[in-house]
């Protein structure tokens, strides 16, 4: 299939995420007019959307930037979310790192400001409503749940099936949907591999009067506890509730056999997740006693094979984020290439020196893998460091130094730059 790049190619992106909004927004910017985004849930306001997370200057922010809801972000982003404290499991604090307050309350230089998913996605569906200064071409199309496709050779399109729909035409179909995508078959046969980490997550509800005291330590931040060659974290939201995950080790073997009884039994995960962390301090092991029941999830992760790139099997169908090289999240960075990876896309669609889609998507694809690739890597590395013995050394010399004398220096000279600024009333 040999299309010429134009303006008015139907582009049917599968999957309503931060990603495939991203994509849109950006298609949108540049003067595509026939774009649509197809996601399964049945509206914005289906379900509460994930965890907090940190957008990164030169990937997510950046995006925001040239999407042109800075400003907005800017509103309801947390710089303090930027707070870290570190733990051992017997409850000793090897360092509290707040943030450098002129710089995250300002979004300066390396601030990496803190927002909830479900605000980010918030911000992208907001911009498609009722602006007409942007030329909205964009159709959000929801509880189109993605079954299949077949490539239409009379038409030289593709004719993408949803359960209970009609087939619906498009000229190119960008997969965003996920670690799980079923749009992935059609680009490649390289299978998800199971990480040899799996989490179990929950979350409490009005942390500030339920457990108080672990409230007050994450301190609006990020809690990481570790011990034993696994990891605890604690993460504010900004509805008051704190995301609480426990990390751990485990084979594909016991995951098998475990899974099932765990996915459906929330009892039985609880008791089980209670007798591993029985010996931690006592804000640990009492955690996930606090959460709502249903909250307490099981999650194997998986990643993207390592170092393999691949040739899509369709050509007019690619993968952005999770759905093409999704990784375990020690590194922080998923959503991030997701969205960075939207970008990548739409500059090469809108390459003068393409003049047919497939010599874009190639270029696109060459890109993306030189930039997942990276980070693939060093998360590995931050996965294997954060369960063994090495965890604090790897955590200090990451995000504070390993000499002593310097961190010392460091932390005060924050402290007490904070301590001034507030003093000034230049920031909060």
């Amino acid at each position: 299939m040999s299309k010429y790049l134009n303006k008015n190619l139907k582009i049917a992106i599968i999957g309503g995420g931060p990603g495939g909004l991203s994509l849109g927004k950006l298609l949108n910017i540049k003067g595509f007019n026939n774009v649509s985004i197809y996601e399964r849930e049945k509206s914005r306001d289906y379900r509460i959307q994930g965890s907090s997370l940190d957008l990164h200057p030169d990937t997510g922010l950046k995006v925001i930037k040239e999407c042109g809801l800075y400003d907005q972000f800017k509103k309801v982003s947390r710089p303090e979310g930027e707070y870290f404290t570190l733990m051992k499991k017997n409850g000793s604090i090897e360092f509290k790192l707040p943030p450098i307050d002129m710089i995250s309350q300002y979004h300066l230089g390396f601030s990496k400001p803190e927002i909830d998913r479900g605000q980010l996605r918030d911000l992208f569906l907001d911009s498609f409503i009722g602006n007409e200064s942007n030329n909205n071409n964009i159709n959000i199309k929801w509880n189109y749940h993605f079954e299949s496709l077949k490539f239409d050779n009379l038409n030289n399109n593709f004719k993408l099936k949803f359960f209970n729909t009609d087939l619906i035409d498009a000229d190119l179909v960008i997969g965003c949907d996920g670690s799980n995508s079923k749009v992935r078959k059609y680009v490649t046969n390289l299978e998800m591999e199971y990480s040899g980490v799996t989490l179990i997550t929950g979350e409490i509800e009005n942390a500030k009067n339920t457990f108080p005291s672990l409230y007050n330590l994450v301190n609006g931040g990020l809690l990481f506890v570790v011990g034993d060659n696994q990891g605890f974290m604690s993460q504010l939201k900004s509805d008051g509730s704190l995301t609480i995950y426990y990390s751990s080790e485990r084979s594909w073997d016991w995951v098998r056999d475990q899974k099932l009884k765990f996915q459906n039994d929330s009892i039985s995960l609880l008791n089980f997740t209670n007798d591993q962390l029985k010996d931690w301090n006592d804000l640990v092991k009492e955690s996930f006693r606090f959460c709502n029941l249903d909250s307490i999830v099981f999650r194997p992760l998986f990643n993207a094979p390592y170092e393999k790139r691949w040739k899509s099997l369709t050509p007019g169908i690619t993968l952005i984020g999770d759905a093409s090289h999704v990784m375990p999240p020690f590194s922080g960075v998923g959503l991030n290439l997701a969205m960075y990876d939207s970008l990548l896309l739409v500059n090469e669609l809108t390459n003068p020196h393409h003049k047919f889609l497939f010599e874009a998507l190639e270029s696109f694809e060459s890109k993306m893998f030189d930039s997942s690739f990276w980070w693939m890597n060093n998360t590995k590395v931050a996965q294997d460091s954060i369960h063994s013995e090495r965890v604090v050394d790897f955590l200090k010399s990451k995000l504070i130094g390993s000499n002593d004398l310097l961190v010392w220096l460091k932390l005060n000279f924050i402290n007490s730059l904070n301590s001034c600024t507030k003093f000034l009333h230049l920031t909060k």
